[in-house]
């Protein structure tokens, strides 16, 4: 069985089949856009679908509907990384690692446009305005903690059970 990134547009969608040259004409038929085979990965069959479980689990914050996810730097990044080393466990601890590394980049970004727009109230003399996005950022983070902590909690219950 086969794992497939095929890319239309800014789109790609991971899915399996057995026969990849069928699958893309059938795709190919409901879809203006030209496709491109991006890369497959072979897979024993009773493990198929659990594998690609897992990378649209790791692709989930693009996601846009089913197994259409946008195609960004990070996914490109991990399919030329299993197109050299093909796809292992090693596979899913470098998916795991990169996509922790582009999040906390992504937390700096976010800080750095909260910075820049309080720089700007304080230059404008309006504390109460940077007062505020202190409050909204302290309710953020509150709201980022306690869903971490639902999640750990589920996690830890699944992994006992």
């Amino acid at each position: 069985m086969l794992i497939y990134f095929i890319k239309t547009g800014a789109v790609v969608k991971i899915g399996v089949t057995k026969n990849i040259e069928g699958r893309i004409a059938n795709l190919q038929t409901a879809n203006h856009l030209p496709l491109e085979l991006l890369h497959t990965i072979e897979i024993e069959e009773d493990k198929v679908y659990e594998t690609e479980k897992e990378l649209h689990y790791h692709f989930r914050h693009t996601r846009l509907s089913g197994e259409w996810f946008v195609f960004t730097p990070f996914m490109k990044e991990v399919i030329e990384y299993i197109e050299i080393n093909g796809y292992s466990k090693n596979t899913e601890a470098y998916i795991t690692f990169k996509g922790r590394t582009e999040a906390f980049c992504n937390l700096e970004n976010l800080y750095t446009e909260i910075e820049n727009k309080a720089r700007e109230y304080m230059i404008k003399g309006d504390f109460h305005a940077v007062e505020g996005i202190i409050e909204q950022m302290q309710e953020s983070i509150q709201t980022i903690k306690d869903n971490l902590r639902h999640k750990l909690h589920q996690y830890n219950k699944a992994v006992i059970l």
